[in-house]
């Protein structure tokens, strides 16, 4: 796999603004993994080739033309080719950014082969007018399609596993899972209660769009009325249809959202649990440490004692 390359770090150690020239001019003439950690980077508008990002231990923050989505370790984001983004990791500890990019015609031409039927493959496929395959832009959560496949590769790159044959196979495998992925989203929007398909799919993307706003900012004080306007819907409509589509409400998935987070700081972090109220958007800590209970049965000190005790009795084990 001659057009490959791995990024293994950023430019330093310390604090950084990603380079362009060093970075990001080969994304869109060779295959891509990076597997990077950092805890302050930030990088300005790039273009970037069909990707997926992940990050594990913390949250990474990316901005695009259409909205602003986040990965952390619950989800994963697709971005397509042509895409403009600019992005950010701001954390207490080292975040680890793992994505995947893929060559642009190395992608059109498996996913090319993925809609086109087998009969005309055989016929001659090197004549065949490929239509490109356009994602929905949003956080997944992972699955059993694209999920384990990731995990295993970056387990291997970890493990020094460099093998061409190995990585090349599994871009193949990769976008075979995206083009299912795919796929299960068409038939999340055909089901979606609504007459038109272009209602349905216009909908669905624009409430995405707002639920994705909401993991960005969901530290922050945030109105209904903003997170209304990213999905340019009033706000209303816009309380039914999220709730309608999602099967909850604007403000419980913000909660929910708080609470993951919560979890992460407390079972990686030595800080506080008011540091931590504060930094998750909560008032003070004791409407956190009730929301908390209420959902856990378990105050936050108690649920970081009792989660740091279970996993050392493993780690002895």
């Amino acid at each position: 796999m001659d057009n490959f390359l791995i990024i293994r770090n950023y430019k330093s150690n310390k604090d950084t603004e990603l380079d362009n020239k060093d970075y990001y001019n080969y994304f869109s003439s060779r295959n891509i993994l990076m597997n990077t950690k950092g805890e302050n980077v930030t990088f300005s508008k790039k273009v970037g080739s069909l990707s997926v990002k992940c990050a594990f231990n913390g949250q990474e923050i990316y901005h695009t033309s259409k909205g602003k989505h986040s990965v952390d370790d619950n989800c994963y984001l697709i971005l397509n080719y042509g895409q403009e983004y600019s992005g950010f990791i701001k954390s207490y500890v080292k975040v680890n950014s793992f994505s995947v990019f893929f060559e642009n015609e190395f992608a059109k031409d498996i996913l090319g082969s993925l809609v086109t039927p087998a009969d005309k493959l055989l016929d001659d496929c090197f004549s065949i007018k490929i239509h490109p395959v356009e994602f929905i832009e949003k956080s997944y959560s992972h699955d059993n399609l694209i999920s384990p496949y990731l995990f295993k590769i970056k387990r291997e790159l970890e493990c020094g596993n460099h093998d061409p044959l190995f990585i090349e196979e599994y871009f193949h495998v990769l976008l075979e899972k995206l083009y299912l992925v795919h796929k299960n989203v068409r038939d999340e929007i055909v089901n979606l209660p609504f007459q038109k398909l272009s209602t349905k799919y216009e909908l669905y993307r624009r409430l995405n769009l707002a639920k994705d706003y909401i993991d960005t900012v969901c530290n922050t004080n945030i109105s209904l009325k903003k997170i209304s306007s990213e999905a340019c819907l009033c706000t209303h409509h816009f309380i039914r249809l999220f709730k309608q589509v999602f099967g909850i409400s604007p403000y419980q998935y913000l909660i929910k959202k708080r609470l993951q987070n919560s979890i992460h700081l407390l079972l990686r972090t030595e800080l506080p649990i008011n540091i931590i109220s504060n930094s998750i958007g909560f008032l003070n800590a004791s409407s956190f440490t009730r929301v908390f209970k209420s959902r856990y049965s378990l105050s936050p000190e108690k649920y970081r004692e009792t989660n740091r005790r279970k996993k050392s009795i493993l780690v002895k084990q």
